[in-house]
C-alpha cells in the first residue's frame, strides 16, 4: 500500500489546480489516518464530478481490526 505523509504546512502550500502524483493503482488502497493513526481503509472512486474515499473496513481503537 502506498503512503505519502506531507504536513499541514504543504498541504496550506498546494494551491488549486496543483496534483500530489501517486503511482498506478494507489486509488484502490487508500489509509484513513488521523495523528499517525490507522482508522480504516478504502479506495478512491468518482462520483459524477467530484472524487471521493469509499469506505472498505473501519478498524477497531486498537488498530487491528478487533
Amino acid at each position: 500500500m502506498y503512503r505519502k505523509n506531507v504536513t499541514l504546512a504543504e498541504l496550506e502550500a498546494i494551491g488549486q489546480q496543483q496534483l500530489l502524483s501517486l503511482p498506478t493503482n494507489a486509488e484502490l488502497n487508500v489509509e484513513i489516518m488521523a495523528n499517525g493513526v490507522l482508522l480504516g481503509n478504502g479506495e478512491l472512486v468518482q462520483m459524477n464530478d467530484t472524487l471521493g474515499v469509499e469506505i472498505h473496513e473501519w478498524l477497531s481503537e486498537s488498530g487491528n481490526g478487533e
